[in-house]
């Protein structure tokens, strides 16, 4: 079971509910991967996580590196 949802809104547009911690910042980097590479930009709605740690922040900052190696557009990355 996972402690977490990643919903994709369109249009490079997602929202994160749960936690976003050691214990499933694997998985939802798993789940995120593919979906997030398709895009340009990226704007993903954190305010439903209801737990972070420090490997919530090394997924935010892997999610830039995946925008920064699949397009030129890393500036339009925007957790909200």
């Amino acid at each position: 079971m996972t402690d977490f949802d990643l919903q994709d809104k369109g249009d490079g547009r997602f929202a994160l509910t749960g936690d976003m911690s050691f214990e499933t910042a694997n998985e939802i980097l798993k789940a995120s991967e593919s979906r997030l590479r398709q895009h340009a930009s990226l704007e993903i709605d954190l305010s439903g996580v209801e737990k972070a740690d420090s490997a919530g922040l090394a997924l935010m900052l892997e999610w830039k590196a995946c925008l920064l190696y699949t397009s030129d557009a890393a500036d339009e990355y925007n957790p909200v």
